[in-house]
């Protein structure tokens, strides 16, 4: 074996071993959950800790240009605050996109993909900041028109 080939298999030996020490130590993936605290279970939604899936949505309002209320699973409502609000979520003609990602559960504000378009194309994305289940208490004091 040349001096050449020798030196890059060893390359790749340590560059590997190299990897394997670096993922060893990162430990496992932790995301954040609504409420704050550090989850390293499965992908599946948690809906006892505010998560859905996509395919559970089943309406949406918009009270104000930075606000969007989505029902989900009948009973549900959600509050997404959006950072950068427009008018055009309150046009009669307005359409709520969704882009799925690979898994279709929503436990966080980064795991909507959205945007708002009307019938003639106009496209403008959303940038949700958080997303919030709201309690019954505070379902029960939005006014009906505001609901989905």
């Amino acid at each position: 074996m040349s001096v050449v080939r020798k030196f890059a298999v060893a390359s790749l030996i340590t560059a590997g071993a190299l990897a394997i020490s670096a993922a060893a130590q990162a430990g496992p993936a932790v995301t954040v959950t609504p409420n704050g605290l550090g989850d390293t279970t499965s992908s599946a939604p948690d809906t006892a800790h505010n998560c859905f899936y996509l395919s559970q949505w089943q309406g949406w309002r918009s009270p104000k240009p930075d606000v969007i209320y989505l029902r989900v699973r009948i009973k549900d409502i959600y509050q997404v605050d959006l950072s950068h609000g427009t008018s055009l979520l309150q046009s009669p003609f307005a359409h709520l996109v969704s882009r799925q990602h690979g898994d279709d559960s929503v436990c966080n504000p980064i795991d909507l993909n959205l945007s708002v378009a009307e019938d003639h194309g106009i496209s403008e994305p959303l940038f949700p900041k958080s997303i919030t289940k709201l309690t019954p208490q505070q379902i029960a004091a939005i006014p009906a028109t505001d609901l989905p």
